[in-house]
């Protein structure tokens, strides 16, 4: 079958030109790094529309949605109402309480000023596992959308699309991922719900799609998985995703509060957005294309409801989406590991550190071994599982109460790592628990030692 793949038809050629114009785009936008601040920061210099773009692009990854409706049916869109009620949260509650410590580039950093240099190295080197498990998964995801739509095989997919990723990122920095993310997101905006909106006619509509629907798809209160589902939820609404290293990064981009502000509100309204365009599709395709496996929902759907003309940019605009988040993740990554881990160490033995050229090695490797786990790997939804719940349970809370000014010290940072590793080992060993249901547990558990340390320390909350 793949022997007749046309490799040079007109839909793989708007895949090739995209790709191109990605990479000659973010090495263009290069030209202009002169030091660590504008390699990570770009020197603050970008205005309010750029940074929602940027924002938006790099904490969106919706695209697999669809699958989870396809298998489960719109229980996840509830479910998924979390990371909305996060964002919302940080918007008006978090927000206008922080506290910036001026010159930092980094959540790292941010952390090194509220507690100490050691939890700065941790923070940093648990920040670059959470930004290395992301850019695998997602580059996983680019490999398969290659095998399934482009007819190339994974492993080269995951290489074609990694080091496009990996050249602009590493050479230019924020600037280059940033102005790519603005290519990307206008891909993505225009033909993913193009892709729902054909899909949901080929079904015959909103409606007939509602009312033809097995019972089971739209239920939520009885639903068989509603326990799953509703630990998720209470997951979801930690936001370990709207504050994780790529996004307080962002928001590290502006001085303006308000500029923050208004990010996560429009943040909050796209999701909303997206996960309705995304569950269309899911719900579209469960009744076109009952028998296929869910993990193909989007690609296959793709396959049969777009005409050649537009499949090629179809495929572009998934890939946007998919690169969007990777790229993002890419870049804090180095950052975390060259300037809040290797900087911290080599001042402390006083041997001189290159920033921007490690900074540039560093990218090269993060994505190398990404690439690699993407290759090998299994499962995406335990990447990014994993990935996430570690950030969640061991930085979220002590970063939350550090950044709204709340006195803090070290000790109560490492006394609720230590109770949150002894209760995931435990949990592990003895409960018999879901990794959802521990990974909860995990979080109450730091964020109850966190705050019982600093009542002892301080008699009360002490700001």
């Amino acid at each position: 079958m793949r022997n007749n793949i046309d490799y040079f038809d007109a839909g793989h050629l708007i895949v090739y030109i995209f790709l191109a114009a990605i990479l000659f785009v973010g090495l263009y936008a290069s030209r202009k790094i002169k030091d660590i601040n504008d390699y990570a920061l770009a020197g603050k210099s970008y205005g309010m529309t750029t940074l929602v773009i940027t924002f938006l692009a790099t904490g969106n990854s919706t695209l697999g949605l669809s699958s989870k409706v396809f298998e489960d049916g719109i229980i996840i869109i509830v479910a998924s109402l979390g990371t909305i009620i996060a964002s919302l949260l940080v918007a008006f509650f978090v927000i206008p309480r922080t506290v910036n410590p001026p010159g930092c580039i980094s959540m790292a950093e941010l952390m090194g000023k509220f507690y100490s240099h050691r939890v700065r190295i941790f923070t940093g080197i648990l920040g670059a596992l959470y930004c290395t498990g992301i850019v695998a998964a997602q580059t996983r995801a680019l490999g398969f959308v290659f095998e399934q739509l482009l007819g190339v095989e994974k492993a080269w997919g995951i290489a074609i699309g990694g080091t496009v990723m990996v050249l602009y990122a590493a050479v230019g920095g924020i600037r280059s991922v940033t102005i790519t993310d603005l290519i990307q997101f206008s891909v993505l905006i225009v033909f993913i719900p193009l892709i729902s909106s054909m899909a949901t006619n080929k079904a015959g509509g909103v409606g007939e799609i509602f009312s033809s629907l097995p019972p089971d798809k739209l239920t939520v209160w009885g639903h068989r998985q509603f326990n799953y589902y509703l630990v998720l939820f209470l997951l979801y609404m930690i936001p370990v995703i709207s504050l994780s290293p790529p996004q307080v990064q962002r928001m590290l981009m502006t001085d303006k509060k308000k500029y923050i502000q208004n990010m996560l509100l429009i943040d909050a309204g796209f999701k909303v957005s997206f996960t309705l365009i995304m569950m269309l599709v899911g719900l579209a395709a469960l009744l076109l294309y009952p028998f296929i496996s869910s993990y193909e929902v989007l690609t296959h759907t793709v396959n049969e409801v777009m005409p050649t003309t537009f499949k090629g940019l179809a495929v572009a605009g998934i890939m946007a989406g998919i690169m969007a988040t990777a790229d993002s993740c890419l870049n804090t990554g180095s950052i975390l590991l060259v300037h809040d881990v290797m900087k911290p160490i080599a001042d402390q033995q006083q041997v001189p550190l290159n920033e921007l050229k490690w900074l540039k090695y560093l990218t090269v490797i993060l994505g190398g071994g990404a690439m690699l786990i993407a290759a090998k790997a299994t499962s995406l939804i335990c990447i990014l599982f994993y990935s996430t719940s570690l950030l969640a349970s061991l930085v979220t809370i002590p970063f939350v109460a550090a950044w709204i000014g709340m006195k803090v010290s070290e000790k109560s940072f490492f006394t609720a790592l230590f109770a949150t590793c002894l209760t995931d080992m435990v949990g592990r060993t003895h409960l018999d628990v879901s990794m959802e249901d521990l990974a909860v547990l995990c979080v109450i558990i730091n964020g109850i030692t966190f705050l019982t340390v600093h009542l002892k320390e301080n008699k009360k909350f002490a700001f």
